[in-house]
């Protein structure tokens, strides 16, 4: 992803141990498919390739909290 400076990438062992925080939001942004295939415990989904995904992440997201997002391709 492009780095700014709200948006850090970070390495599967550093994911894992952020998402087993109760004070982050955790965003699978797979589509709804995928997502019923299998999902991360307490995942959100929100389908990044539908038309309504920025609507629909900014009336579910807390803006207080850090969002952890993950997808098919990492």
């Amino acid at each position: 992803c492009a780095q700014n400076e709200h948006i850090t990438s970070v390495d599967a062992a550093q994911f894992e141990a952020a998402i087993s925080a109760d004070s982050v939001q955790l965003i699978d942004v797979r589509t709804a498919g995928e997502y019923a295939e299998g999902h991360i415990a307490n995942a959100v989904n929100i389908d990044v390739k539908q038309p309504d995904f920025a609507s629909k992440a900014a009336g579910t997201l807390d803006k207080n909290k850090p969002a952890y997002v993950y997808c098919r391709s990492g």
